[in-house]
């Protein structure tokens, strides 16, 4: 079945211009697209349930479905192609389907709630699984446990933030060997576990709870692991090894009074019925063999705004989706960039909707 599109009653425009940031930030282009359509829906695509990951691929997009428990490949026109894994808790079957990763060879599929990896072939057939709820990496030590923030670099090698552990932003875990390496440098000290009151009374204070300090975004290519630090806005750029290379300050002006809003915000929150907001530059990363972009947490009247930086870390580009609300993404929103498709994704898991739109990049 063919999908339906709704387009704005734009023309799509694309801005580019030399913008230089404040104190601290780098030279970008800008970019505004102001088109931007409905690639799939619940109430148009017969196989979308509770669409909650999505990954751009050459020629199509991936998405993880916990409504149908399932993994779905479509191509570039909206078509199923594709789809594996089912409910359960037997081998090749999940409970909740979260993130996943598409290698050259084989899928990653991070099962949340059954604790486990489960590698398949691209037919989606059952390679091998890997249970992780004893903490095989590591018994005695880090991690505790497998945060949801994980991220991939091969199915058997795990990048998770570290929070300073050792020093460090995050660890190379293989779940295969049990072999551990911490990367990045620390922004502030180790903080072991995480202590409810401490966070709400530094929230309160409109400070940043010492256990989010080390916060990192994760993503990984075949060239390299991109780490973000959430609370300075650097991004960094390391080998698969964990070898330290290129770094770029990602804050644009317009969030240079973000954490201001954030602190006033959490200090006039009434605890009983609102959440504290995050001290958080971005909120989503993903990264492709062209290069790696961030989701920017920007201040609430801002579209959805988007910072790329290719592999070589040689400039910078911001590219704002005109017209699509942040709300409508969410926090911590999935999306995805294809270069090679010059297409960008998001995910509206609320409303159980895809876009798409041109990537000016």
């Amino acid at each position: 079945m063919r999908h339906l599109k709704i387009y704005l009653p734009l023309v799509f425009l694309i801005l580019s211009c030399s913008a230089q940031g404040g104190e601290g930030t780098a030279a970008f282009d800008t970019h505004t697209v102001k088109e931007y359509s409905v690639f799939l829906s619940t109430e148009t695509s017969g196989f979308v349930g509770t669409p909650v990951r999505i990954k751009a691929a050459g020629g199509g997009l991936y998405f993880s479905d916990v409504g149908f428990r399932r993994i779905f490949k479509t191509d570039s026109g909206g078509d199923k192609l594709l789809s594996f894994g089912s409910q359960g808790r037997g081998p090749g079957e999940f409970e909740s389907p979260t993130v996943f990763w598409v290698f050259d060879d084989n899928y990653l599929v991070y099962d949340y709630n059954g604790f486990k990896f489960i590698t398949y072939d691209h037919q989606g057939e059952l390679v091998e699984e890997k249970v992780v709820s004893n903490n095989p990496i590591n018994p005695d030590g880090f991690p505790p446990n497998i945060p949801i923030t994980v991220a991939a670099i091969s199915p058997d090698e795990l990048l998770i933030p570290s929070r300073g552990r050792d020093g460090s932003l995050f660890a190379i875990a293989d779940i295969k060997t049990g072999d551990l390496k911490y990367a990045g440098n620390a922004i502030g000290e180790h903080v072991e576990s995480f202590d409810s009151e401490e966070v709400d009374q530094a929230f309160s204070k409109g400070e940043i709870p010492a256990i989010f300090i080390n916060m990192v975004a994760l993503a990984g290519s075949s060239s390299g692991i991109y780490s973000f630090q959430q609370t300075t806005g650097i991004l960094e750029k390391y080998s698969r090894s964990g070898d330290p290379g290129w770094e770029k300050n990602l804050v644009i002006p317009e969030q240079h009074d973000l954490f201001d809003r954030v602190a006033r915000r959490n200090r006039s929150l009434d605890r009983n019925t609102e959440s504290h907001h995050l001290f958080n530059y971005a909120k989503a990363i993903d990264a492709s063999e062209e290069g790696v972009a961030v989701m920017l947490n920007m201040p609430e009247e801002y579209p959805v705004t988007v910072a790329w930086v290719p592999k070589e870390g040689d400039r910078m580009d911001v590219v704002t989706i005109e017209g699509l609300d942040q709300e409508e993404i969410g926090f911590l929103g999935s999306f995805s960039v294809s270069p090679s498709d010059s297409k960008i994704y998001f995910l509206n898991i609320r409303q159980g909707l895809i876009y798409e739109a041109d990537w000016p990049v």
